[in-house]
């Protein structure tokens, strides 16, 4: 997904955007920083797969706009139920974003017969 389609994304997410209907200038400027320290959390910790200028991956994208959402819901502020659904929506994102990028452990060893 382009950093657009996953801005629009996340701000849907927040209440904010609706489809059809397009971003402001000032919500692209806030979901743009929020995007890029969410990039730099998960750059840091390994976890960011990508470059930062350039497509989200579609199996990543839907964990990268939760916590976009989650950095930016103070700034917007949101009701406490979407608070709420954010914020449970950003923990699995991070679990799941984990799980994606993270490759499974496999020894080199041969087994030892014993």
């Amino acid at each position: 997904m382009t950093l657009d389609e996953v801005k629009f994304a996340a701000l849907e997410l927040l209440g904010i955007s609706q489809e059809g209907v397009a971003m402001s200038a000032n919500d692209s400027t806030r979901m743009g920083r929020s995007y890029d320290k969410v990039f730099k959390e998960l750059k840091e910790t390994g976890l960011a797969t990508w470059v930062e200028a350039g497509p989200v991956p579609d199996h990543l994208a839907d964990h990268v706009e939760s916590l976009m959402a989650m950095e930016a819901a103070n700034a917007y502020y949101v009701s406490d139920n979407r608070y709420a659904r954010i914020l449970s929506r950003a923990k699995d994102a991070r679990r799941e974003l984990r799980r994606l990028t993270v490759p499974d452990y496999e020894s080199l060893d041969e087994p030892k017969d014993y």
